[in-house]
């Protein structure tokens, strides 16, 4: 019988207070329970008076009224002030239905409430309770049921006994208005054709409406429902009992009605049925047969009957349950035959007993109320199959959990119990049952929760799950039951899974220990990217902050961390740990300042990889310490060289925890922080060796410089002007440099596009002081310079260079890189090479017109020479010296030159001193030729001589 939480409508009760006494055993009182009334089989104590009379059967009349009036005065004080008619309804409940306290406290204030005693004859005592009552709407019965038949403590109602109990029936009946009902919420009562018989005649027996179900009858959620399906006449009450009161009612009760063939064909000794066993012993043996209409109300039932041989011996059936211990409440025997014995046994001890007469009818048989046992054992003198018959064996079962042992798993991975895997959870039950499934710590999911109701979570990640359902619907959904621990979370007993199966009456619970290997879990790293800019010069800059590190598991450290910069110059810096290394390949740093860690560099392709590590490793503050650390410069002058930024990347974190059981001990990052280089512009620099030259008039031009250096310092920047300086400049344009492919003349304002770069030389003269200007928009580079001052030459182009040293100077650079934030563009120089000028004595030039005068004999004298055009070419050169020869001299001394201011016969060895520049005169005679010799130490000027080309000869 199953039962229902349903609202039944409000109802108050009335008590004739001249109502008969009901005839009970001693000691069970009338017990006021608010306006309610209950006949309780066990009470000790009462909230009326005690009774006293000794008649066991009776009650004082007296008493009764008291209570009667004082229920009727309650009713009346809690009648609500509806504008309806009050109704009169009595609810009777079995106190073998399992916890019928709950029921009880489920009927509706206002209602009488009846405990019936299992024990004793049910119809007798609501007879007794109801004699001379009337005016009652509906009795609402609770108790156990089968098809066509209800149990009334010992007293089962079937139609084969209705007659026998006309007079208790009329009773009852009586009570009620003439539209009166009877509901009886037992499990299949109406069910089938001897169901609705049973219906139809109980109605006529009392001419009451009558209800009943023809199902299961009780909880939703374990398959039962309140509907009374079979009815006859108008049945106008509704269900008896608040939702409120029994929404925690779960109770299922499970009646065996053999209604349909167990498979005993073959006349077995024994059979099983649902997990209980029969078996037929003692005397000359027997067997079991099933009949289809010898049960209660003709349905099915089972016949045991003895061999051929017939002893007359005690022979015996007994019953068990598979997984030990039930709740036995009653079963319905036909012992036509014989006596038949019935005991209950619990560990070998007698639990309870009864006994049937030989009679034709079925005889109820039950212990009193519901009892534990695991054994019945039924005994008569030869059973006999034509007769003898057994139906309706109403028990509780508990539900049996099958559990596997203690399982094994890796940690964050899912256990799956099912049968596949050989550690399948099952249960079994007669019943529908509630399961409760309980991790501990973790989460639980079903395979499936078709069929289920859930009244803690929702079959899904659930830490605790309760459910119900049928057996077979539970068994489905626990068939690849899965459960998940808490991430990262292992250890041994790490968790206990408890099973707890309960069918309304009786609960198994069962603990399956789940141990968890612990599996390494991957680090983790997580930081903030600074992005910072590194000004070159500046300070370092940190890379990373708010570093955030775990190695998951406690205890655990970090061993290793790897990180990469791209675009590397050999002059980037990294301090990491308290250490500076230069990010070169090969380079290291055996032991950390801080933590002793050992730092690794490898170069490739321009990216470095710098990789951290120490065996024992470091905790994971110590970590987030060393990564919000890390810091970047640049320690030289171009930092740009090689990019203008740097992507410093965090790309791996290790762990000490190992890869044993698949762990994983380390993580790939990407965290990368990009550093924008700043350069400053750094003067440019210039060196070079002096020639020092010497310069030779009418040689080849004389190199300054040799051996040049010169530098922009940023690859990116060139020269873009250089300077310099020659001293001593007296010779105008003689005076030039070789520039750049391109002579350029030291002369002011000159300006010259050279040859080979296209620069501009530009030439300004303050005194003696030449400078020239180098200059270009966009600049040369380095290289180009270098071969510009190495190619550096002077010449003078004159006759007669002034003897002064030239001291060529270069005095600036500048290159492209500009001023910006502090830089500087140029550099002063004082690179100086001396030029040596030296002049070379030039031969002294006169050129004349010959007049070719005549002579005449007596006449004057005769110019020789005129336009005469004499030079030393050096300025500060004079003519030393003239020689001149006269042809033809035979006259001797009167063969006369007038040289100088002075008559100079043509005589050989003749020597005259001049007058006007006292020069000598020396004449020699070779032959006929006369060689004049005219010479002078220090010498006369150019002009001087040039009057000398005036000759008056004889």
């Amino acid at each position: 019988m199953k039962f229902i939480k349903n609202l039944f409508k409000w109802k108050t009760g009335k008590i004739n207070s001249s109502l008969p006494a009901p005839v009970i055993k001693p000691c069970r009182t009338m017990m006021m329970l608010e306006p309610r009334i209950m006949f309780d089989g066990a009470a000790a104590e009462t909230t009326a008076d005690a009774v006293t009379d000794s008649d066991p059967l009776m009650q004082d009349t007296a008493v009764i009224d008291q209570d009667a009036a004082k229920l009727a005065q309650a009713a009346a004080d809690v009648v609500p002030p509806a504008a309806e008619p009050q109704r009169n309804e009595i609810v009777f409940i079995e106190n073998n239905v399992a916890d019928y306290q709950q029921l009880e406290n489920g009927v509706k204030p206002g209602t009488e409430v009846y405990v019936l005693d299992a024990g004793q004859d049910g119809l007798a005592q609501m007879a007794q309770i109801l004699a001379g009552r009337s005016g009652i709407d509906a009795i609402h019965i609770v108790s156990h049921g089968s098809d066509g038949a209800v149990l009334f403590g010992a007293t089962f109602l079937s139609s084969e006994n209705l007659q026998q109990y006309s007079g208790e029936l009329a009773v009852i009946g009586g009570a009620l208005t003439q539209n009166g009902d009877i509901l009886l919420y037992g499990c299949d009562v109406g069910a089938g054709a001897s169901g609705a018989a049973f219906v139809s005649e109980l109605a006529s027996a009392t001419g009451a409406d009558v209800a009943a179900s023809s199902g299961p009858t009780g909880s939703a959620a374990l398959g039962g429902d309140w509907r009374l399906e079979t009815q006859t006449g108008v049945v106008e009450s509704s269900i008896a009992l608040t939702d409120a009161e029994t929404a925690d009612y779960g109770y299922l009760l499970f009646t065996e009605n053999y209604n349909t063939d167990p498979g005993l064909g073959a006349f077995p000794s024994s059979f099983t049925l649902n997990g209980f066993t029969y078996a037929f012993s003692g005397g000359d043996g027997g067997s079991f047969a099933w009949d289809s209409s010898l049960g209660v109300g003709g349905t099915g039932a089972v016949t045991p009957f003895s061999n051929s041989t017939n002893t007359n011996t005690t022979e015996t059936i007994t019953i068990t349950y598979a997984s030990g211990a039930f709740s036995f409440t009653s079963i319905q025997v036909k012992s036509q035959s014989a006596a038949w014995t019935f005991t209950g046994k619990l560990s070998g001890s007698t639990a309870g007993t009864d006994t049937t007469s030989a009679a034709a009818g079925f005889q109820s048989v039950s212990f009193g109320s519901p009892t534990i046992i695991d054994t019945l054992v039924i005994t008569a003198v030869n059973f006999d199959s034509s007769t003898d018959a057994f139906d309706d064996f109403i028990t509780t079962v508990p539900p049996v959990n099958t559990v596997p042992g203690a399982q094994t798993m890796l940690e964050d991975t899912t256990l799956t119990f099912s049968s596949g895997n050989g550690n399948a959870i099952t249960v079994s039950d007669q019943d529908s049952t509630s399961l409760s499934v309980t991790s501990g710590s973790g989460g639980l999911t079903l395979a499936g929760t078709g069929g289920l109701s859930f009244t803690t979570g929702d079959g899904s990640a659930d830490e605790t799950m309760t459910f119900s359902g049928t057996i077979t619907d539970i068994n489905t959904a626990l068939d690849g039951l899965q459960y998940t621990p808490i991430a990262n979370a292992f250890g041994s007993g790490y968790s206990t899974l408890t099973i707890a199966a309960g069918d309304g009456s009786s609960t198994d619970t069962d603990t399956v220990t789940i141990n968890v290997t612990g599996v390494n879990d991957a680090p983790t790293l997580t930081a903030t990217a600074a992005n910072p800019t590194f000004t070159e010069g500046g300070a370092a800059v940190t890379l990373f902050s708010g570093s955030a590190i775990s190695t998951v598991e406690n205890g655990q450290t970090i061993t290793s961390l790897t990180l990469t910069v791209s675009n590397v110059a050999s002059t980037d810096v990294l301090s990491i740990d308290g250490s500076d290394i230069t990010l070169t390949d090969l380079a290291t740093v055996a032991s950390t300042a801080t933590n002793a860690m050992t730092v690794n560099v490898s170069v490739t392709g321009g990216t470095a990889t710098v990789t951290i590590t120490k065996a024992a490793g470091i905790s994971r503050t110590l970590a987030q310490t060393l990564v919000n650390g890390v810091s970047y410069r640049n320690s030289g002058d171009d930092p740009t060289a090689s990019g203008a930024t740097r992507v410093a990347t965090l790309t791996q974190i290790k762990d000490s925890g190992g890869t044993a059981n698949g762990g994983v001990d380390s993580t790939t990052l990407s965290v990368a922080s990009t550093v924008t280089l700043t350069p400053i512009n750094d003067a440019p620099t210039l060196t070079a060796t002096a020639s020092n030259p010497t310069f030779t008039e009418g040689g080849s031009a004389a190199t300054l410089f040799s051996s040049a250096a010169v530098s922009a310092v940023e690859s990116a920047d060139n020269i873009e002007q250089l300077v310099l300086t020659v001293s001593n400049v007296t010779d105008g344009a003689a005076e030039i440099l070789s520039i750049d492919g391109s002579s350029v003349a030291l002369t002011h304002g000159n300006s010259v596009t050279t040859a080979s770069n296209s620069m501009t030389a530009g030439v300004s003269l303050s005194g003696n002081t030449a400078t020239v200007t180098l200059s270009k928009a966009g600049g040369i580079t380095a290289a180009q310079a270098q071969t510009l001052v190495n190619a550096l030459t002077y010449s003078n182009s004159g006759d007669d260079p002034t003897a002064a040293n030239r001291v060529v100077t270069l005095t600036s650079i500048k290159d492209t890189g500009g001023a910006s934030n502090g830089g500087v563009d140029s550099t002063s120089l004082s690179v100086a090479s001396t030029v040596t000028v030296t002049a070379v004595n030039d031969t002294p030039t006169l050129t004349a017109t010959a007049f070719n005068p005549t002579f005449t004999e007596g006449g004057a004298v005769v110019t020789l020479f005129s336009g005469a055009a004499v030079s030393a070419v050096e300025s500060a050169d004079n003519i030393e010296q003239l020689v001149l020869t006269v042809s033809n001299v035979t006259d001797g001394a009167a063969e006369i030159l007038s040289i100088d201011g002075s008559s100079v016969a043509l005589t050989h060895g003749n020597s005259v001193t001049t007058a006007s520049n006292s020069m000598t005169a020396g004449v020699s005679l070779s032959g006929n030729t006369a060689t004049v010799t005219l010479s002078k130490a220090g010498g006369i000027t150019r002009s001087s001589g040039a009057d000398a080309g005036q000759r008056t000869g004889l």
